[in-house]
């Protein structure tokens, strides 16, 4: 644990002005940008916890100033474009300080950890495939979420404007307990650290949305080939694909981050739970001094083609249907106009979803009308650790504590924007 994380912990959340009873329960993470903290309000009577909160602290400005705010960090402005929604971490509120260089951002807590953590590791380590009914249940969240990208609304956005993610990746997208009317067996995923995202739309200046690409933060093995290609330098090696090749078919001149770059992400983590084959360095493949980011980048192309192969085979992943692996092609096409857009890919897998109805409802959970066969596997355990005991009448009335009040409901699905 770094001495930036243990600051927070053991410091108070500085989101209401009585905080004595407010305490830091558990590091939930640190990366490039900042570090995560869950904070519980515990009830001094009953010691039982009646409310919590993620407090996310950068370790510097990152994002600010930006052109819809002078003092709003863009990560908060993002991020509160898609609050209220059902598979994207609500935001409440933030806090700049100036005093540190940094900001602070005051989200829900996710209680079940990340989708790396909770389910692909477990289920890698020990060989298990994951049901389809599951990663159908899985590809409408994260399909869900694409859309909600997919013109936000707000103050200062041009009218087809789109935010791309950019670093949407199974360690951004978070677990939350099942709900008991809609699909009760399976957790609910929701994508989550907009800092490395990005705001534009088709009629941005290219070298403007070059630029502002770049400046956008990215995983090694999870970059869509039109975030890859903005980031080369001239002379680096790059061409299509094998699998798209056609006589007369050039690489497009300039290219772009679109609405179907998060749907390329999508795909992606679908089609890394269904197929295990590790990334490789291709054969006769020379790293140049600096330039990771290609091997990666081809890496995870020739896993793409290694996908493409198998996908019909019968042996590398027969239990999964010819529907389930076509659609993650698609999801994963080269050329973003080739792919789904957000609301057809929203289409296709709810289309999907009803072959399997039986996991979408209550009556899952009626041994005589199902047997089981679909759950995930026993070891799995979808426990909230840290649950809020609260009578349901009741709100939460937070002062922040610069004397700005904020009022949430207990559900904490209110938007804040509070400085």
């Amino acid at each position: 644990m770094n001495g930036h994380v243990l600051r927070l912990l053991k410091g108070k959340p500085r989101w209401t002005k009585n905080e004595e009873n407010w305490h830091g329960a558990k590091a939930l993470g640190s990366g490039g940008q900042g570090c995560a903290v869950l904070f519980v309000k515990v009830d001094p009577k009953s010691q039982m916890i009646v409310d919590r909160v993620v407090v996310k602290e950068t370790y510097d400005m990152v994002g600010l100033p930006n052109k819809y705010s002078s003092a709003e960090p863009l990560e908060f402005y993002m991020s509160k474009r898609l609050s209220k929604k059902t598979n994207t971490v609500n935001i409440f509120a933030y806090r700049l300080n100036p005093g540190r260089d940094s900001y602070r951002m005051y989200m829900e807590y996710c209680a079940l950890g990340d989708l790396t953590d909770k389910l692909e590791q477990p289920y890698r380590s020990r060989g298990l495939a994951f049901p389809e009914p599951y990663l159908w249940k899985l590809f409408l969240d994260l399909a869900q979420a694409c859309e909600d990208m997919d013109n936000p609304v707000g103050e200062g956005l041009h009218k087809d404007s789109f935010i791309a993610h950019v670093d949407f990746k199974p360690e951004n997208v978070f677990m939350c307990p099942p709900d008991k009317d809609n699909f009760p067996k399976y957790p609910i995923a929701k994508l989550g650290d907009f800092g490395g995202a990005m705001l534009s739309h088709p009629h941005e200046r290219w070298l403007t949305h070059r630029d502002k690409t770049n400046r956008c933060f990215r995983t090694n093995g999870s970059v869509a080939p039109e975030v890859y290609r903005l980031g080369l330098d001239s002379g680096d090696p790059h061409e299509i694909p094998r699998r798209h090749r056609a006589p007369g078919l050039k690489l497009p001149r300039d290219p772009r981050v679109t609405t179907t770059t998060n749907v390329w992400n999508a795909g992606l983590i679908i089609g890394e739970l269904m197929f295990r084959e590790p990334l490789e360095a291709p054969k006769n493949h020379v790293v140049p001094p600096h330039k990771e980011d290609i091997w990666y980048y081809t890496a995870r192309d020739e896993w793409i083609e290694k996908f493409n192969l198998c996908k019909d085979d019968n042996i590398s992943m027969p239990q999964y249907s010819a529907r389930l692996k076509n659609l993650v092609m698609a999801c994963l096409d080269y050329f973003p106009e080739n792919r789904p857009t957000p609301a057809k890919l929203v289409e296709l897998v709810k289309a999907a979803v009803n072959h399997h109805p039986i996991m979408s409802t209550a009556d899952c959970l009626k041994p005589d009308l199902y047997n089981g066969r679909y759950d995930l596997d026993r070891s799995i355990r979808l426990i909230d650790e840290y649950p809020v005991h609260r009578s349901k009448n009741q709100d939460g009335d937070y002062d922040m504590a610069d004397g700005a009040s904020i009022s949430f409901p207990s559900s904490y699905s209110a938007e804040a924007g509070a400085g």
